[in-house]
């Protein structure tokens, strides 16, 4: 854990198993869909919305007009879920908070200072306003988020097709960060990518 000049605040020494990079989701995603029937996975199919039909039972409704009906409904559908109106009428609402996403690649050659602060494991750079995440990945990246607290509409001018405005754009938040934090985002081999997430309390 770093202050935002670079300082080390807190450090957990591995207990001999931190080398390990997480799994990759594209990885998780290819060993979950080898292990399963061709057909039970249907590609190009986008919910549109589910209709209780009672027993226990809902319809699908597919946005290509087909329907089928289940018997054991998931809601995993992020944020604007279809299936979330069957519990709740509350709606997703934007909480305040940006994330920004960017990685840097074989990053113990091309960014040594960087790859130091960020450890053998995971960084945080905690502060009022910007949070930065990172952690290592197998193959050499360094894969971060960065929180930040802005209006809806910030990211709305960012084009993740061009790196250098991209950066450009993100540059002025991380104004007085140490080197090494600001090189997460100014030195990523992808264009800085924004999400705005979104929450609402219910049950």
């Amino acid at each position: 854990m770093l202050g935002r000049h670079g300082a080390v605040l807190l450090d957990l020494p591995s207990n001999g198993t931190g080398g390990r990079p997480e799994a990759l989701r594209s990885d998780l995603r290819r060993m979950l869909l080898e292990s399963q029937p061709e057909e039970a996975v249907q590609w190009s199919k986008k919910l549109d919305g589910v209709i209780a039909l009672g027993g226990g039972w809902h319809e699908l409704r597919v946005t290509d007009g087909s329907t089928t009906a289940t018997h054991l409904l998931v809601g995993a559908d992020g944020a604007w879920s279809k299936i979330r109106p069957l519990l709740s009428s509350a709606t997703a609402e934007y909480i305040g908070t940006t994330f920004v996403e960017t990685y840097l690649h074989d990053v113990d050659v091309l960014h040594p200072a960087t790859a130091i602060a960020a450890g053998a494991g995971a960084l945080f750079a905690l502060a009022p306003g910007l949070g930065i995440f990172a952690h290592r990945e197998a193959g050499g990246i360094l894969h971060t988020y960065a929180a930040l607290n802005c209006p809806l509409g910030w990211s709305a001018g960012m084009d993740s097709g061009d790196a250098a405005a991209a950066t450009e754009r993100l540059a002025p938040e991380f104004d007085g960060r140490a080197p090494a934090l600001t090189a997460l985002m100014a030195d990523s081999d992808t264009a800085p990518a924004a999400s705005a997430p979104r929450a609402s309390d219910w049950t």
